[in-house]
């Protein structure tokens, strides 16, 4: 038999927070729209100088084996739909922003993960580099995770990708995009585990628990397996007479 084990859902999702390519309920934008929540804000083609980002026709690249394929959370944006005829080299720089007034942000953290044709230069958070690149490029996302450099209120962060020129033609557009899953979290303190303490004074068990608080109950079963039972009126401490078969106790908290 193993040892008891505690189940405890310690991250809370931070709402405002969207990878790239989806609308306001976080589902997936269709073909050659505008993302509502990334925009560009530097671009190495004049022809596209943004601020649209706009998501990519799921055309090649996007297909197995050359950009990691869209979806559940994410989907490709650049600077035009049309990929198959891509964009001039260069750097292009996407940002987004979310509002984290109220969080306690010694206990927040962003997770996510990034693919990027070619490779990802930089992530920016609130002007200042990460340091964290994307090597990996395109057929798959690169995880990451910042846990420090937020403000209380609105945050900016940014995701610099470089178009490497062709070096047979290197003045010539070759595909370029972004693709982000992001989410943000809360981390949550768990309650610490009641302990329980029996002491026997002659035929009289007192059963008490610490810490206690509002809406515990005291729950006692004919084996540590169960059934288990409310144990009616019980408060803390409380005593019952040692008779009969044996009883197993434990305290469920809210």
């Amino acid at each position: 038999m193993s040892n008891p084990a505690d189940v405890c859902v310690c991250l809370r999702p931070v709402t405002g927070i969207f990878g790239t390519g989806l609308n306001a309920a976080g589902a997936l934008l269709g073909d050659a729209e505008v993302d509502p929540h990334y925009t560009l804000t530097a671009s190495a083609d004049g022809s596209y100088p943004g601020p649209d980002a706009i998501t990519v026709n799921a055309v090649w690249p996007i297909q197995a084996g050359v950009w990691a394929l869209n979806g559940p959370n994410s989907r490709w944006i650049a600077p035009q739909a049309a990929q198959g005829t891509g964009n001039l080299p260069g750097d292009y720089t996407y940002r987004t922003t979310f509002n984290l007034t109220g969080v306690d942000l010694s206990q927040f953290e962003l997770v996510g993960g990034w693919a990027t044709d070619n490779g990802g230069v930089d992530i920016v958070l609130n002007g200042t580099s990460t340091g964290l690149q994307n090597t990996a490029q395109f057929a798959s996302l690169t995880p990451f995770t910042l846990t420090s450099g937020f403000v209380n209120g609105v945050n900016t962060l940014e995701f610099i990708v470089n178009n490497a020129p062709d070096p047979n033609n290197p003045e010539a557009p070759g595909p370029t995009g972004l693709r982000v899953d992001l989410r943000g979290y809360v981390k949550i303190q768990p309650a610490t585990r009641p302990t329980l303490t029996v002491t026997r004074q002659g035929v009289n068990l007192t059963i008490s628990w610490a810490p206690a608080s509002a809406g515990q109950e005291l729950q006692s079963a004919p084996a540590v397996t169960g059934p288990w039972t409310a144990v009616a009126n019980a408060t803390n401490p409380y005593t019952t007479t040692a008779s009969g078969a044996a009883l197993f106790y434990r305290v469920v908290s809210p």
